[in-house]
């Protein structure tokens, strides 16, 4: 099976973990499957040690999260491949969660005989633990710790444009510019990568064709992600009722499915297929068949 790409790619595989890193990852699915199954090169170095069947699902899942870093697609950053060896730096902050989630687990070196001892009365910290983590400085990858998150893996993508949404001061009708304010999302885990400048001046209007909204921090019209939509001009629309169907919006809606027939799109039968409301978001269904197209359309008169 094939573990890894030759460069990072936007998988369309589904990544049976290391989601986070999906939209730009070198490794495949083939490789995700491995790490649930422990038998990947990271969990292997760590089972010489510590039994990882027997551990915490909190312990477990950092493990994991480390197993992960072989599939982000920022790994030259943190990973210096030496003839005999490779070395990842790892930022302390994780190396801290790794120590927090697994220091009462149970240790026993390479696997003696002998009563195994928990990993806080081994190790002195959570710096000690994690240069040890990977069967010491023997194994063909070893750990080192650095402070910050630049240049060392946190298990957490780099930040990108959708990182952020910004916020805008009411438009200065002389220079007929506004300032704008970027701020990470609440929902979104990343580190380092884009850092948006704050306080720029921008144009108070864009205009922008159908299906496309101005992005701030990239300075172009970008068509609008998956589950997001935009009529042109300049905006995208992010706002619906919490409650009810797309029909119900101030704008009337109708969505229904079509289903791709040698090149050629037919009505499918499902009423219930299309896009739908997701709190106040809407997005196109999630249909897993690849030869259905969710349709949202609408039709209004301009004057």
């Amino acid at each position: 099976a094939d573990l890894f790409n030759d460069t990072p790619v936007n998988t369309t595989d589904y990544l049976t973990l290391c989601n986070d890193f999906s939209e730009s990852t070198c490794c495949t699915v083939d490789y995700t499957n491995q790490i649930l199954a422990g038998n990947d090169l990271i969990s292997t170095l760590i089972g010489m040690n510590i039994n990882i069947n027997l551990v915490s699902q909190e312990c477990k899942s950092s493990f994991q999260e480390l197993s992960c870093s072989l599939c982000d697609g920022a790994q030259d950053e943190f990973l210096t491949g030496h003839r005999a060896y490779s070395q990842m730096e790892v930022c302390n902050s994780f190396c801290d969660e790794i120590w927090e989630n697994c220091q009462e687990e149970y240790y026993n070196p390479d696997g003696l005989e002998e009563e195994p001892v928990r990993i806080n009365q081994m190790f002195s910290d959570a710096d000690d633990f994690c240069l040890n983590l990977l069967h010491g400085n023997s194994g063909p990858l070893r750990i080192d710790t650095m402070d910050g998150v630049e240049g060392c893996y946190d298990h957490q993508p780099l930040c990108n444009e959708l990182s952020y949404y910004a916020t805008y001061t009411e438009c200065d009708q002389f220079s007929n510019t506004r300032i704008v304010t970027y701020h990470k999302k609440p929902d979104v885990e990343c580190a380092g990568g884009l850092v948006p400048t704050n306080g720029e001046e921008v144009p108070c209007a864009h205009d922008c064709g159908p299906g496309k909204f101005y992005f701030e921090i990239s300075k172009i019209c970008v068509s609008a992600p998956p589950g997001s939509y935009t009529l042109g001009g300049g905006y995208r629309i992010t706002e619906f009722p919490l409650n009810g169907d797309v029909s119900e919006l101030e704008i009337p809606f109708e969505t229904y499915c079509l289903v791709n027939d040698h090149n050629q799109y037919h009505a499918f039968g499902d009423p219930d297929c299309g896009w739908k409301m997701a709190g106040s978001f809407i997005h196109s269904g999630g249909n897993k068949n690849n030869s259905l197209v969710s349709v949202l359309e609408t039709s209004v008169n301009l004057v």
